[in-house]
């Protein structure tokens, strides 16, 4: 599959039923592919494909170095077979994530230098989480802990693997929380996996921090920034001392380091040769081939494991015209309607959907557990945070905003509040008053 970098345009050019295929003959299948795009005007800049062996394998065939011992020694570019420009070669930043989950919870226990790395916290955690029955700004659940069980997710190695589940960690080590003792490195460990993840993951024109676009006057300073990052992985150890870059759970580590090299070197050949402002990094992403995957399963009323003769149907089908909806339970979500495309443009009246009434079920409420009455305060001080802001959008009066918020005061040395200490730490910017206290 082709896709147009500004993510306008994205098409099916081939498919090989095969049972499973070699590095060599997979290599010289991508040399046609590559000659015969040329030939019709099209210049591909990369390649995108996942960490497995034989596509490691085939990238190392085509001129690629990959396994080396540090970022600045790793070749993340093969030149075109017919013409006289580089091919950059990127493995796929969701899969990478997943495999970098997978490392950290099976070893359960890394090492960056003299400090530990643990699994257990982001287990104890969970355990405390559901113990208040709130949630300190994140989305760790079951599905996170059991991975065992959900390795494929997406979803829930973002979940795990994130800045919230990180100050989160980081809020419980500073207020002294038991459980959570030195766990500075691991804060640190997942904060370096979110930032890298965001930056191969932009979607977006506005977007902030790690996650903006990728502009020509940004690149220097990103340069450094992942660079740095990049060179922690190349530290991390197992608990035997082996680094883990040398180790069978390097994949995670290459395959991060090989996507934010050949981003770069795109964006900085790119940005200067053509008219482009930006990009955004998702559009290297195999998002779009997995999507069409879950087109085709869907096809025969989601065939999980479809036939050739379905499968070939099922393609020209869609390509012919496609209104086929992704399952909500597909790896990755479309971010538009039409994710193919299609041969002929045909636009069907849509019906207005008629509101449904609310449902008035009356809920019970049990009594609230007084364990960690002041986590829970931390907490909804944050929640209350969130709802001042949204009820602050839709005020007209301006003396109930200014009751709905705590005002500073001549003799306030601070403007926050015994409960305040988590919706400090957290805070970027989005949660403008802080609620008033009336106790």
């Amino acid at each position: 599959m082709i896709v147009h970098l500004k993510g306008q345009w994205k098409w099916p050019i081939g498919y090989f039923l095969i049972n499973k295929i070699n590095s060599t003959v997979q290599a010289q299948l991508m040399v046609n592919a590559l000659n015969l795009l040329a030939d019709s005007g099209v210049k591909v800049w990369s390649v995108t494909c996942d960490g497995t062996a034989t596509n490691i394998s085939t990238l190392q065939l085509l001129g690629c170095n990959l396994i080396a011992e540090n970022f600045v020694n790793m070749k993340t570019f093969f030149n075109h077979p017919s013409r006289s420009y580089k091919i950059y070669a990127i493995l796929d930043a969701a899969h990478m994530l997943k495999l970098s989950r997978n490392t950290f919870a099976e070893y359960s226990d890394l090492r960056i230098d003299n400090d530990s790395i643990q699994w257990k916290y982001i287990e104890n955690l969970f355990n405390l989480q559901n113990e208040l029955t709130l949630k300190f700004k994140n989305k760790l659940d079951s599905n996170c802990i059991n991975w065992q069980q959900n390795k494929m997710k997406v979803r829930y190695a973002a979940h795990t693997l994130s800045s919230s589940v990180a100050n989160a960690l980081q809020f419980l080590c500073a207020n002294g929380t038991k459980g959570f003792e030195n766990s500075e490195s691991t804060v640190t460990f997942i904060k370096n996996i979110d930032r890298i993840f965001d930056f191969l993951n932009s979607r977006s024109p506005i977007g902030k921090g790690f996650k903006k676009p990728l502009r020509l006057a940004d690149i220097p300073s990103l340069k450094i920034a992942m660079e740095k990052r990049i060179e922690y992985l190349f530290r991390l150890r197992n608990s035997n001392g082996q680094f883990i870059y040398q180790s069978r759970k390097k994949t995670f580590i290459i395959g991060f380091a090989c996507a934010i090299k050949s981003i770069l070197s795109v964006a900085e050949e790119l940005l200067i040769q053509t008219n482009y402002k930006y990009l955004l990094t998702y559009n290297f992403s195999q998002d779009y081939l997995e999507i069409f995957f879950s087109k085709i399963r869907s096809r025969h009323g989601f065939n999980n494991n479809p036939n050739a003769i379905q499968f070939c149907s099922a393609f020209k089908q869609i390509l012919l015209k496609n209104r086929i909806h992704v399952s909500p339970a597909v790896n990755c979500v479309a971010l538009n309607d039409d994710t193919i495309g299609s041969i002929f443009k045909i636009e069907w009246p849509k019906k207005n959907k008629t509101a449904t009434a609310d449902d008035d079920t009356e809920i019970e409420v049990g009594t609230i557990p007084t364990l960690h009455l002041q986590m829970k305060d931390y907490i909804l001080h944050y929640i209350g945070g969130y709802v001042v802001k949204s009820l602050l959008k839709t005020l007209d009066c301006a003396s109930c905003a200014t009751v709905l918020v705590l005002q500073k005061n001549d003799h306030a040395y601070h403007h926050s509040t015994i409960y305040s200490k988590f919706t400090d730490l957290v805070n970027n910017g989005g949660l403008r008053g802080l609620p008033s206290v009336t106790r």
